[in-house]
């Protein structure tokens, strides 16, 4: 599925019998609501079901809602799970996360404030935010990593670049 005007409209429904799939307001979830596997809507405002654990890759690929509101059970977000989706503003990754699929949000042009929760700790930090026009970066005060162009691990000093390297407007806050 890609977003497109008559998905705003669209309902879903799986039969309450269907022993892998539910619905949840505007997703489809596993049975268990752990994992979330696609938002069939956009709004101005997103908000993930409490329990989901997981958003697996392209949940929201091309949805053309503002904000997302993560819950603080978020322990993994997938590969290209927001790409494309270009009305998207700011993205407040909960202090639970702690796994960033590569390119999460890959081209969200419109992209400009990210806040990374306490616990990201993934290799594909660096490449989640291709194509996007951040002005703002902001840490968890818990968050290991700290920097202005880059972040850096306290503890081990190894560099990890977070943002883009075309598009960089503005000053960044870390």
């Amino acid at each position: 599925f890609n977003q497109s005007s008559e998905m705003d409209t669209l309902e879903i429904t799986i039969s309450e019998n269907n022993p892998y799939y539910t619905v949840v307001d505007e997703f489809i979830l596993t049975k268990d609501g752990k994992e979330l596997i696609y938002c069939f809507r956009t709004a101005k405002e997103l908000t993930v079901p409490d329990g989901v654990e997981t958003i697996i890759a392209r949940a929201f690929a091309s949805n053309r809602s503002e904000k997302v509101i993560f819950n603080e059970e978020l322990l993994e977000i997938g590969e290209s799970a927001f790409t494309n989706c270009t009305n998207l503003t700011e993205i407040i990754l909960p202090d639970s996360l702690q796994r960033l699929g590569l390119e999460a949000f890959y081209n969200c042009s419109s992209l400009l404030s990210v806040h990374i929760g306490a616990n990201l700790s993934s290799s594909y930090v660096p490449t989640a935010y291709f194509g996007v026009n951040l002005r703002t970066i902001t840490l968890s005060e818990k968050n290991p990593y700290t920097g202005k162009t880059f972040v850096q691990n306290k503890k081990n000093g190894v560099n990890v670049c977070l943002l883009p390297l075309r598009n960089v407007v503005g000053d960044y806050i870390v």
